[in-house]
Order: C-alpha cells, then sequence, then structure tokens
C-alpha cells in the first residue's frame, strides 16, 4: 500500500514536471518571436542614431544587472532553483553561492519558521487568491542582516496546479529603521501629550471641528474629552460671564483672519465650583490645506495667587517703611512731651486747678506712645525677645481674659493639638496678636455666634505656601460673622484700614498681626465672604524648622 502511495507521488510529480517543462518550451517560444521582434525593430533603425546593444541577450544582461530587486524561484519542495545577480548587491553571495547556500544559514532564527509557514501558505492558497507580502531578515555574506520584503507569486500548471513560487524580494532595511523610528517618536510624543499639564487642542476652523485636545481638559474644566469633540465651544461655556466677552472677540477675530495669534486670560467656574484662572494661547495657522487654530490653555490660578501675595507683601512693605518713618519721629515728639508734662506735674500740687490739665496730658502722650508703638510693630522695627513658646498655652491664656469680657451670646470652641511643636518668638507679642484676631472676630459677630480658635502642626512643600517648605505651627481664629467683600478682603492688613463703624476702632489691629507674624518669621492671611465668616490663618515655623 505504501508503495502504491509513493508510486502516485512520484507519478504526480514526474506530472507536474512534465507540465513545467511544457511551461519551459511555451516561454522559449515566446522569447525566439520577442527575438524576432527586437530584431525586426534594430533593422528598421540601423540607419538612424538608436543605440542598440549586439544582441537581445545583451538586453536582458542588462536588465538583470540594473535591477536593485532580487528575483527567485523556487519549487513545490521549496528548493531555490534560480536567483538574479542582483543578489550580491543585497546580500554579497554572488549568484553561485547564492543557489548553494541551505535556507536555514540565509535567515535568522527568528524569521525562518515564519518564513517557511508563509512559503508553504502561498503554494497551499486557493488559485486567484493574492498572497501578502512577507518581510524576512537575511543574513550577508559579511554577518550583518538586512530585511527584506518579498512578493511572492505562484507559478502553475495549465490545469492550475501549483509547480513552483516566483518571487521578488526587494531590501526595506532603511524603511523598517525609518519606520521603527517613527513609531519611537509618535511613542514619545503620545507619551508627551497624554501627560501634558496644559491643555492642546487644534481646530479645524473651516468645518468647525476638533482634530486633537489633550486629555488634561477633564482635569482642568471638569468636562470629558468626548464632550469637547462633541462640542468644539463647549470650553466657553464655565468662563465667567464678565471675561466671556473679551474671548469671544478674540476668537472671532483669529476665525475670520483679522489675528493670526490671540493671548487672554480668563476666569473658569467648575461643575464642582471651583473658580479658575486660565491662560489661552492660540494661533491661527494653514497645514496641508486645512486652516487651523492650534492653542495651549494652562491653569495659571497658582501664579495669580503668587502675584497677588507678592503685590499684598510689596504694598505692606512700603506702608510699613511710610509708617515706621512716622512713628519714629512720633515716638521722639511724644518722649518730649510726656518728660516736659511729668516735671511740670511734678512741681504743681495735687490741688493746683492746673494739676488734671497735665494729668490729661500725660494720658494722652501714654495712648500716642501706645499708638506708636503698635505702628513700629507693623513696620517689624520693634524689639522682642525669642524663648520657645507653644501656641496652646497662648490660647488658654487669651481664652480665660475673654471669658470674663465678651458677649455671653458668642460661644468659644478649640480645636487644639496636643502634640503641637513649638516655635521661637515672644509669648507677649503672640499673646497680644491672637487677643487682637479674637476681638476682631467679637466684633463681627454683633448678634452672636461661634468663635473657633485651632492649632496644628504642619509641613509646607514649595507649591503650597510663599513660604520656605518645613514644619510650621498652623494657628487658625474662626468666626461666623458679617464677613468682608473681597475689596476690604484685599486692604484688611492696611494700617488705619477698618470696616468698624467710626469710633469703635482703630484699624491697627491687623496691622499689628501682620508685623508681628512677620517679625516671627510667618505668614498670616485672611479669608471671608460676606454673611459667611472670616476666617485668620497664622502660619509660624517651628523650633526644628528654625534649627
Amino acid at each position: 500500500h505504501m508503495e502504491q502511495e509513493r508510486g502516485q507521488e512520484s507519478l504526480s510529480e514526474e506530472q507536474s514536471q512534465g507540465d513545467l517543462r511544457k511551461r519551459i518550451r511555451s516561454l522559449e517560444r515566446e522569447n525566439r518571436r520577442l527575438r524576432e521582434l527586437v530584431d525586426a525593430a534594430v533593422a528598421r533603425h540601423k540607419d538612424d542614431s538608436f543605440i542598440t546593444p549586439p544582441n537581445v541577450d545583451g538586453w536582458y544582461k542588462l536588465l538583470s544587472q540594473s535591477i536593485n530587486d532580487v528575483m527567485w524561484l523556487r519549487d513545490t519542495r521549496l528548493r531555490l532553483t534560480y536567483i538574479s545577480p542582483s543578489v550580491k548587491r543585497l546580500t554579497g553571495f554572488t549568484q553561485k553561492e547564492a543557489l548553494q547556500i541551505p535556507i536555514e544559514e540565509k535567515l535568522t532564527p527568528s524569521s525562518l519558521k515564519h518564513t517557511m509557514q508563509r512559503l508553504e501558505r502561498a503554494l497551499a492558497r486557493p488559485e486567484g487568491e493574492p498572497e501578502p507580502p512577507v518581510e524576512t531578515e537575511v543574513i550577508c555574506k559579511d554577518g550583518s542582516t538586512r530585511w527584506i520584503e518579498s512578493q511572492l507569486t505562484v507559478l502553475r500548471s495549465t490545469k492550475g496546479k501549483p509547480v513552483g513560487l516566483l518571487g521578488v524580494s526587494r531590501d526595506i532595511t532603511e524603511r523598517r529603521q525609518i519606520s521603527h523610528e517613527l513609531r519611537r517618536r509618535n511613542q514619545v510624543l503620545e507619551s508627551i501629550f497624554s501627560n501634558l499639564r496644559q491643555i492642546f487642542f487644534s481646530l479645524d476652523v473651516t468645518n468647525m471641528k476638533l482634530l486633537e485636545i489633550s486629555p488634561a481638559c477633564e482635569s482642568m474644566y471638569g468636562l470629558s474629552r468626548e464632550e469637547f469633540l462633541a462640542d468644539p465651544m463647549c470650553w466657553l461655556r464655565p468662563v465667567l460671564e464678565e471675561d466671556l466677552g473679551a474671548l469671544r472677540e478674540g476668537f472671532e477675530a483669529l476665525r475670520s483672519g483679522a489675528k493670526l495669534e490671540s493671548v487672554s486670560e480668563f476666569r473658569i467656574k467648575r461643575p464642582d465650583g471651583a473658580v479658575l484662572w486660565m491662560r489661552s494661547r492660540i494661533r491661527r495657522q494653514e497645514v496641508d490645506g486645512i486652516v487651523r487654530l492650534d492653542g495651549f490653555v494652562t491653569d495659571i490660578t497658582e501664579n495669580k495667587r503668587l502675584e497677588s501675595q507678592l503685590q499684598q507683601a510689596q504694598k505692606m512693605e512700603a506702608i510699613g517703611t511710610l509708617a515706621g518713618g512716622i512713628a519714629h519721629d512720633m515716638n521722639n515728639v511724644l518722649g518730649v512731651v510726656m518728660g516736659l508734662a511729668s516735671v511740670l506735674a511734678a512741681q504743681l500740687p495735687e490741688t493746683d486747678p492746673m494739676r488734671k490739665h497735665v494729668d490729661g496730658i500725660l494720658a494722652v502722650s501714654r495712648q500716642g506712645r501706645d499708638l506708636t508703638r503698635n505702628l513700629l510693630g507693623f513696620a517689624r522695627k520693634g524689639r522682642f525677645r525669642r524663648e520657645a513658646v507653644v501656641l496652646n498655652h497662648v490660647v488658654e491664656e487669651v481664652i480665660s481674659l475673654l471669658g470674663r469680657t465678651i458677649p455671653k451670646s458668642i460661644l468659644i470652641r478649640t480645636r487644639l493639638d496636643g502634640a503641637l511643636d513649638a516655635v521661637e518668638g515672644d509669648p507677649g507679642q503672640l499673646n497680644h496678636a491672637l487677643m487682637n484676631l479674637c476681638l476682631n472676630a467679637c466684633d463681627a459677630m454683633e448678634e452672636g455666634g461661634d468663635l473657633t480658635i485651632s492649632t496644628r502642626n504642619l509641613k509646607l512643600t514649595d507649591q503650597q505656601s510663599s513660604l520656605p517648605p518645613g514644619r510650621y505651627a498652623r494657628l487658625q481664629v474662626s468666626d461666623t460673622g458679617a464677613g468682608m467683600t473681597p475689596q476690604e478682603v484685599s486692604r484688611a492688613f492696611e494700617p488705619f484700614f477698618t470696616t468698624k463703624a467710626k469710633g469703635r476702632g482703630t484699624g491697627l489691629g491687623l496691622s499689628m498681626v501682620y508685623g508681628t507674624v512677620a517679625n516671627h518669621g510667618g505668614e498670616v492671611t485672611l479669608s471671608s465672604e460676606p454673611d459667611k465668616g472670616t476666617t485668620v490663618t497664622v502660619l509660624l515655623p517651628t523650633i526644628a524648622q528654625v534649627a
């Protein structure tokens, strides 16, 4: 039975070879006819300046040597039966060497199995069904490797039976290198694009279609990328009304071509209620026939906060310099007045009618002296001693005094950190500063309310404050009073500025607190809204931070 199968296979192979010989004879007949046509054409043009090779075989040889692609034939057992001379340009092997070297030594191990499977699959593919190109890594004569792309064509007998493979191989090493580099760069760009902390967008102006937008839109706007792609103008929806007009005007100028670039700053209100400052930089340009608006949107909220802090610090520094100079001169004048009044009081008996006037001069002079001391404290020119101070003790001392003086309608609450770190400072000045904050809070709650004093340890980073990063003790005083407008908040620490009724305050309480905290290397901030109360936050470096 096995011999019968072998006989059938042998017969089948003989038939295939017979079909191949018939095909070769047919090609030879066509070749002779082509030669006759070429010879006739040469004869007709022998008197012309048309240059021809000595014979048609020269044309074939010239063609074979000129083609960079390598042409080859394999039989049904995948044995190489022909390869064009151009193989030498590709691999360094001569035509004869290439025919003798086994395929296992021509391909890298990673390509061998894949390539053999593709060749076998091509022979088994039904007639008329195209075979996709196969990419293979080949080993050159000098040991280097190159990548080739082979286009496969199945040679068939007149009955449609596969009798071999015709391949045309092309060097794609450089193309693969370029493709690999492009993929690498695209991956880098994709990584940058995905991790951008800014919004990048590209808008097709003609069709008003968003071509691309970076994922940062979700964290900054609180809107999904799909919402932006569905409605490119949705980025204007969260913009505050007072900023919307100028922003629309600039955008329309870009759309119409009246402007080529626009830079705008505006505020948006996120779905969670947070208000953020944004800066957009948009450029109009034409790329591949498409008019586009390409731009970046950056969150500058933190920049605005730091800018505001810097402006406030500069303003307070200027006011402090002026107030300090005036207070110093005034202190000198008051010293003379008090000295002369004291001499006069010593010379006048108690029963003298002028004595009460001299005592009045001394009393007013002392008030003036205390006022100038407060101004000098604001100007950071006052003297204070340094020792370890635990703010919890300061809070307890102030509360014991407040309990006897503030109205019963005000409830004092405390949230003190039992492990609060000590700060280095003057306990008297810190006591005075906290007392001022508490009295201001009580004055703001005319109908009663809650006064809350809290302390805790805090570790700051570069982004959280204008102070150096490190450990700080935080003191907060909050009330449930009338609150302040943004304009009032911006001026709260200025000397002589007060929101109290005329005659109920000098406007130096918060100024003195500002100067005391600054003298201690700390920071004081105030947040407030009308009818929502006020919170004053004091940050002081701990002893460990100072060390």
